[in-house]
């Protein structure tokens, strides 16, 4: 990694009576940025914020502008100079992570996070600075009634690790500031992002990998692997027919920003209507930023011109269990005008999930919920252990078959010793999800159970799961999703 010395950033802090002239509206940025085509373009005084709360009732002229007036670029020309403004632009270059040309999050000299400085997926120190930006915009909006600039611009040296991004929007989110303008280098400011069309379209998945770039349709059951030029061919087949119109970039830890922006660039050329970010990934420090020689960081914040940003939302996901797998998610099924809840069946959840060691993961849909315990009374007609499952789209073997190609699978569940009994339980249930590939091999199980003394068992019944015979292919060449559950009766207790 070689380091690229720039001027100081110009429009810091405020300055009291006799301070130097300012240059008013202008803010180096020590990145290289990431190139795009069809970013909208956006003018660039919507970024420039409030440096404190208002000591007194605004007036109308500055509740017109900060509510979006046409005016608000003379008030911005105004306010940088006199110090009561600032940018609102959120930098992340190799070395840190600034906030108005304050570095508040030092990085490790590649783009990495160091690990201390993380906590729950999100970055503490950086969410003391949002938190008091956030206090601020509230303290305007309830001035004025309407704040229309309260969405950042995110700026990022174009090789920075996504894992890195994807921390920064994690805390951007948990400040509410749900939409972020992602600044882009647009080379053809004629390229514009396309008007919202009459039919919002489908929901499609798109994850970078290395040097290739996975689609997948919002159940996770249509999955395809190209480069990233073959993007148009793989959107069309994840939409099976129907127009796609809204993208769930997946950020992979291996990866970096600049594969998530062009692959934001690339849906966005093809109609998408709006690039959700998102990741349910557990954080890791990512790969170093690459060095390189091309184009060195020197681009520029002017009040001047305008800017090109993808607009990126952090989603609230909801789990849902139960959709037909041949309904597409729509995009007018994502609520909300800015904060988007997204509705996230199991088959995209466990097709975005890294495979793991362990099969033992945490509840999903039905998981979640404590089997119900039989009366005494039927108890006794209670089978020692019960298999069974069930999957949308293809033709499942009978469980009770003694020839069926599961035949092994039922016989190694039912061989997992049942945990003892405690009191008031005498049944005990344990739900896992398998997914199957489009030839009829099973991989990835993942086993869950609502008694934490269960575990060993659920273990048990979830290495059995990743051992599950093959099936026949699946003529359509979609994915299946099988969910599969286990009744064991409890043992009694051993002696001591």
């Amino acid at each position: 990694m070689h380091r690229v010395i720039v001027p100081t950033l110009l429009l810091v802090a405020c300055t009291g009576g006799g301070a130097p002239a300012r240059a008013p509206g202008r803010m180096q940025l020590p990145v290289r940025l990431a190139e795009a085509r069809h970013a909208d373009q956006v003018e660039l005084d919507i970024f420039v914020w409030p440096a404190a709360a208002p000591t007194e009732a605004p007036s109308e002229d500055a509740c017109m502008w900060w509510s979006g007036d046409r005016r608000g670029r003379d008030f911005a020309k105004q306010g940088l100079g006199d110090g009561s403004l600032h940018w609102a632009a959120l930098v992340v270059t190799r070395e840190g992570i600034g906030w108005s040309g304050e570095q508040v999050v030092t990085l490790d000299g590649v783009g990495r996070l160091p690990e201390d400085q993380v906590r729950d997926g999100a970055i503490p120190a950086l969410s003391g600075v949002l938190r008091g930006a956030r206090t601020i915009q509230d303290t305007w909006y309830e001035a004025c009634g309407l704040v229309y600039r309260d969405r950042p611009l995110l700026v990022v040296d174009q090789a920075v690790p996504a894992s890195t991004v994807l921390a920064v929007l994690r805390t951007l989110s948990l400040n509410r500031f749900h939409r972020t303008a992602a600044l882009v280098g647009d080379r053809q400011p004629e390229n514009r992002g396309v008007d919202e069309p009459a039919d919002p379209g489908v929901l499609v998945i798109v994850r970078p990998t290395g040097e290739q770039v996975e689609v997948m349709d919002s159940h996770g059951m249509i999955r395809n692997t190209a480069k990233p030029d073959q993007i148009e061919g793989l959107l069309a087949k994840a939409a099976a027919g129907k127009r796609f119109g809204c993208t769930l970039i997946a950020p992979e830890a291996t990866g970096h920003w600049r594969d998530v922006v062009g692959t934001i660039d690339a849906t966005t050329a093809f109609g998408a209507r709006t690039a959700l970010v998102h990741s349910e990934a557990p954080w890791s420090p990512g790969p170093e930023a690459p060095v390189e020689d091309a184009r060195a960081p020197s681009e520029w914040l002017t009040l001047d011109g305008r800017a090109a940003v993808h607009w990126l939302d952090t989603p609230d996901v909801v789990l849902t269990e139960g959709l037909d797998e041949e309904v597409p998610v729509t995009c007018d099924s994502l609520q909300g005008e800015v904060r988007q809840s997204l509705p996230q069946p199991v088959g995209m959840q466990l097709a975005l999930t890294t495979i793991g060691k362990d099969p033992l993961r945490p509840c999903i849909g039905q998981a979640c919920t404590a089997v119900m315990q039989p009366l005494p009374e039927d108890l006794a007609e209670q089978e020692p252990v019960t298999v069974g499952w069930s999957a949308q789209g293809r033709q499942m073997p009978d469980p009770e078959a003694e020839d069926g190609p599961w035949a092994p699978l039922v016989t190694a569940l039912k061989a997992c010793p049942a945990p003892e009994a405690t009191p008031g339980r005498v049944l005990t249930r344990a739900v896992g999800w398998l997914e199957i590939d489009p030839a009829g091999k099973p991989f990835d199980a993942q086993v869950s159970t609502t008694d934490a003394s269960h575990e060993a068992w659920a273990r048990c019944v979830g290495a059995a799961l990743r051992e599950a015979p093959p099936l026949p292919p699946r003529e359509d060449g979609r994915y299946t999703v099988a969910k599969v559950w286990v009744d064991a009766v409890l043992t009694e207790a051993s002696e001591p």
